[in-house]
């Protein structure tokens, strides 16, 4: 039960960890409006978005859960997406076309992709940075997520795997300015577990950061 757990929605999608089927709730934080990037939902602390996330696993609505992430990693989130969708759509071949459509419909083309693996990014600063500028052209990230997580859903056999953060608690959350610390306590193999868990103030509202390390860096 990890900081990683919760983020790799997005960054292991390439891998075929699905969500759960997306569903609409715009009264906290997804659906139509509430789910959008940014989104109109505004968390008063870390324990609110983290209960906000618990919430969206919970009522698989994967834009409410988008909604709970800072703006630098709705970005990754996305991108992660964007790859795992490109990943599949070559791997799938015929079954992977709906995947290469949603991609194209959002301006990420074959020819995007290779001009970012040109860049051939080694730092974890250098991956984030071609991670934000493969995923300019998309306008709803929110929107592009559950369209991929979709279509994901129809090629993978996962989509039903067991609520990562299910009976899990945050714990000793420590707020610094507009950053704050925090453990989430949960179980695995019938033994606690606590793995951290870090968060952002931004536009008024508590949202999860990605950490930096979540891209393969230090």
């Amino acid at each position: 039960m990890s900081c990683r757990t919760l983020v790799g929605y997005g960054l292991l999608v390439a891998l075929l960890i699905a969500l759960p089927g997306c569903k609409k709730d715009k009264k906290d934080g997804g659906g139509k409006d509430g789910g959008k990037e940014g989104g109109t939902v505004k968390y008063d602390s870390p324990k609110e978005v983290f209960a906000a996330a618990k919430k969206a696993e919970e009522d698989k609505d994967i834009k409410a859960l988008f909604n709970c992430f800072s703006k630098d990693s709705q970005d990754t989130f996305a991108a992660g997406m964007a790859f795992g969708a490109a990943f599949a759509s070559g791997a799938e071949g015929e079954k992977g076309k709906p995947l290469k459509k949603i991609l194209e419909k959002h301006g990420l083309t074959e020819k995007r992709f290779k001009e970012i693996q040109k860049e051939r990014p080694k730092t974890p600063k250098d991956q984030a940075k071609a991670m934000k500028k493969l995923i300019e052209p998309v306008q709803d990230k929110a929107a592009f997520v559950a369209e991929v997580k979709e279509a994901m859903d129809k090629l993978s056999d996962m989509k039903d795997k067991d609520k990562m953060l299910e009976g899990a608690e945050l714990k000793d959350v420590k707020i610094t300015g507009d950053k704050a610390k925090g453990t989430i306590v949960g179980k695995k193999d019938g033994k606690e577990k606590k793995e951290p868990i870090e968060f952002v103030k931004e536009g008024g509202g508590w949202k999860v950061v990605i950490p930096q390390k979540e891209l393969g860096g230090e």
